[in-house]
């Protein structure tokens, strides 16, 4: 994004975990902070997020399915350590994104909508993450200055990749790619 992003304040604030949230205990529930960012320029909008990401116990957790002996939930479904939640508090929605990845693209990906400073946000989120990948969590701010972000009244939903590519993305590997085809309608055999 435009600009280099600054920081203020003192660490984000760990959130409490819930209490048996899911059937885990107290210290296996996800670990959340709160960080705020701003575009610093006086007049700005104000980007609200909740930041999530996995525990070891989450990690580690297995699936309680019949014919799933020792799977790990969490990593069955492809979530890592690498993965975080960032949720819009603004609109309600967000997504699991993969800490390094180019922010445009998987925005894109996941539809959501989001507050206009949302893509500025995840892009320092992955530059931050870069820069410290052992003590990123730690040292992860209360409050975020983005610059460079222009003003908007409301927030938008990206319209997602075209049919094209969802249907390369969506395909099983190591199988031909299904193409999707509208059927002609069937003509009724006539009864004779």
């Amino acid at each position: 994004m435009a600009g280099r992003a600054r920081v203020a304040g003192e660490a984000s604030a760990a959130v409490p975990a819930g209490a048996g949230v899911g059937g885990h205990s107290d210290n296996e529930a996800m670990e959340t902070r709160f960080v705020e960012a701003h575009q610093g320029d006086g007049w700005s909008n104000w980007g609200k997020f909740a930041v999530s990401r996995f525990t070891p116990q989450e990690l580690a957790y297995p699936s309680r399915m019949p014919g799933t002996p020792g799977w790990g939930l969490v990593r069955s479904q492809g979530w890592s350590g690498d993965h975080v939640q960032v949720f819009d508090l603004a609109t309600g929605e967000g997504a699991m994104f993969r800490l390094g990845g180019l922010a445009p693209a998987d925005l894109e990906k996941h539809q959501v909508w989001v507050c206009v400073l949302f893509e500025a946000f995840l892009d320092w989120l992955y530059r931050h993450y870069r820069a410290d990948q052992a003590g990123w969590w730690d040292t992860l701010p209360a409050v975020v200055e983005l610059p460079g972000v222009p003003f908007a009244f409301h927030g938008h939903r990206r319209p997602g990749p075209p049919e094209s590519v969802r249907v390369r993305l969506h395909r099983r590997p190591g199988r031909r790619p299904r193409t999707l085809r509208r059927r002609r309608p069937q003509q009724p055999t006539p009864v004779v």
